[in-house]
């Protein structure tokens, strides 16, 4: 079964864009591996060289993508920030001795006295 993938947001497609580009690539293979539509292509495109995060370069008989190093800094921080938010988010879910315990949509006080019993019986649903 394919994995569904949450929604991504402007920075995040900026950033998976930028990521695809770290080598000289053509155009079109840049935006088709980081699963953008040829209609929003342009859009980041032109948003991304006026910003000077990527750079157009000479590839073969036409132009290509490559990263910039202002692009690349990007990228760096981007990462950084996503680090941060995991280990925030999965702080929330210690208790004080450190152990991870559920998040309250999964506590136990929140399941329906069928659930409850099955899990007790260890039945699998």
């Amino acid at each position: 079964m394919a994995r569904v993938r949450a929604r991504r947001n402007k920075v995040a497609i900026v950033a998976e864009i930028l990521e695809r580009a770290s080598a000289a690539s053509a155009t079109s293979r840049v935006f088709s591996e980081a699963n953008v539509s040829s209609r929003m292509m342009s859009k980041y495109l032109s948003l991304m060289v006026k910003a000077q995060l990527l750079e157009q370069v000479p590839l073969g008989a036409g132009t290509g993508l490559q990263i910039s190093d202002k692009g690349k800094k990007f990228l760096q921080l981007y990462h950084e920030i996503e680090a941060l938010l995991e280990t925030d988010e999965r702080r929330k879910h210690l208790n004080k001795n450190g152990v991870q315990s559920l998040p309250k949509r999964l506590s136990p006080d929140r399941f329906s006295a069928r659930t409850k019993r099955n899990l007790e019986k260890g039945v699998k649903s």
